[in-house]
């Protein structure tokens, strides 16, 4: 996951950051926000609320929660470049086909 959502970040960054500055839009995931209730206890957050008050609970994820809150703070420290995020809740789409899962849960 580092491969592809960190260090896949690193080199867009150079890109767009080469020769004539290029806007960056990223898609990243509500969990960077919505695991840290169990230890905050907050039930609403924004999108200009420090995410860092939920490490803890990213801390105890299995990767994919790391991998994307590292992705965010290294954007964020892309200076000089306009940036969008887009965050989806729930994406999650069949590995061969493409299709999107029709179950509302985990996997295809």
């Amino acid at each position: 996951m580092k491969r592809d959502n960190v260090d896949g970040l690193v080199n867009v960054i150079r890109f767009a950051a080469a020769a004539r500055v290029k806007a960056l839009s990223r898609l990243s995931t509500i969990s960077v926000y919505s695991w840290g209730h169990r230890i905050t206890g907050k039930t609403v957050m924004r999108e200009d609320d420090d995410f860092d008050q939920n490490l803890d609970a990213v801390r105890a994820d299995i990767g994919y929660v790391k991998s994307k809150w590292v992705m965010e703070k290294r954007a964020d420290a892309a200076r000089g470049l306009p940036l969008i995020t887009f965050r989806v809740g729930y994406a999650t789409y069949h590995a061969q086909t493409g299709a999107p899962t029709t179950n509302g849960g985990g996997g295809s």
